[in-house]
């Protein structure tokens, strides 16, 4: 006898990985399990095939294997002895099959089973006694398997359950919430819809219970323990590829001078391009771009250029790289004012040169008014008193004539 080390030929008619401990004879169109399979294999996949009868020697020989699935075959019937000598059996897959009778004892010589699948077989749960002696099973598959009724009795040789699903199956009426207590350890119900009220009294029912899958949305039996709305236990899926949100556009502010200087573009999220709308919507307006460390598609450009008198023109352009309904307003070079590129600091200074120097001109003209200071201020001089005047002819007395 060779060791469970040594290698093996692959069986005909399938496909090994590393070795054959990966063994895949699975859409092979196969009616019967291969009689060579390696006896060190460690996941075996004999899905869709046509196998109907599984011999109790088939499996004797890889005791080894962890994974067995058997899924969409036309297996009617099972016999507990095949899976004698299976120990390390793990997973356990019989989905899509023609099973409708299964023993209580069916698996029970696969000692370390943990998930056994066993949906879409229209099985029948016996009246009496419990469906499975499998006590340290810890999920079991039963969607789609035609059941209408389930007694207290059913569930009652699975206490190490954590899962539980029985979507898809038509039950006569709502299930009483009493099948389930033998269930201690159970942690996560999928059911078909169940009313507001049987969901509160399950999650009363069954205390380590934490989802209940019903369908149409999941219900939280923690929220609901600590007194929250039904509405609020609701647990919302969120999908796996999120659709990118559009950006939010704000308008301009009208001007003939505004511009958009190429800026380098920062990844925002909404409540940060919210937040900047806000900031510069205020009496002064700041031109600021914080860096965000959760990434979005969505970028925000903030440029403010300020002028000297009218309408105010920053603006702020919100854009998605080539989304056509956002637009920039750019003006062709002809057209830039030279305020525009005039810096605040530049442009305070100027003005208030400007209004020094009328201020300083218009006190000159006033004091240039006045004579005591003409002299000082204005340099100019009185005129002197003309000094070719002809004097006035004097008077000669008569007596002198």
């Amino acid at each position: 006898m060779r060791p469970a080390s040594a290698s093996y030929p692959c069986p005909r008619g399938c496909s090994c990985e590393d070795g054959t401990r990966f063994l895949n004879c699975s859409q092979r169109s196969l009616t019967e399990v291969p009689a060579d399979l390696p006896r060190n294999v460690i996941r075996l996949d004999l899905s869709w095939n046509n196998i109907k009868r599984i011999p109790v020697e088939a499996f004797q020989n890889i005791t080894e294997v962890r994974d067995l699935w058997l899924d969409r075959n036309v297996i009617e019937e099972l016999d507990k002895e095949v899976f004698i000598g299976l120990t390390r059996l793990d997973v356990l897959g019989l989905s899509g099959n023609l099973l409708e009778h299964l023993a209580v004892d069916s698996f029970v010589e696969a000692q370390s089973l943990r998930r056994l699948v066993l949906s879409e077989n229209p099985l029948v749960v016996p009246d009496e006694g419990p469906f499975l002696q499998l006590p340290e099973l810890e999920e079991l598959e039963l969607a789609n398997c035609n059941l209408t009724e389930v007694t207290h009795e059913s569930f009652g040789g699975l206490e190490g359950l954590k899962s539980l699903n029985l979507a898809g199956n038509m039950f006569d009426e709502e299930l009483s919430t009493e099948v389930f207590e033998p269930l201690v350890n159970l942690q996560r119900l999928h059911m078909p819809p169940l009313s507001e009220d049987t969901v509160r009294e399950l999650c009363d029912v069954v205390k380590s219970i934490d989802v209940v899958d019903i369908t149409t949305h999941n219900v939280s039996c923690f929220y609901l323990a600590s007194e929250t709305s039904y509405e609020e236990s609701i647990i919302t899926q969120r999908p796996s590829t999120t659709e990118t949100p559009k950006p939010k556009v704000v308008p301009v502010a009208p001007s003939s001078t505004t511009t958009t200087k190429p800026t380098r573009k920062l990844v925002k999220t909404e409540n940060e391009i919210e937040e900047d709308v806000k900031t510069t919507a205020a009496p002064k307006l700041t031109a600021s771009t914080r860096r965000s460390t959760t990434p979005t598609t969505t970028t925000t450009t903030s440029t403010a250029a300020p002028t000297v008198s009218g309408p105010s023109s920053a603006s702020i352009t919100h854009s998605v790289d080539a989304d056509p309904a956002v637009t920039k307003q750019v003006e062709s070079p002809g057209e830039q004012s030279l305020l525009a590129s005039i810096s605040s600091e530049t442009m305070k200074q100027l003005l208030l040169g400007i209004c020094a120097a009328g201020v300083g001109i218009l006190l000159v003209g006033i004091i240039c008014r006045r004579t005591g200071l003409k002299n000082k201020f204005c340099g100019s001089k009185r005129r002197p008193a003309p000094t070719d005047q002809v004097r006035p002819a004097e008077e000669v007395p008569l007596n002198k004539v």
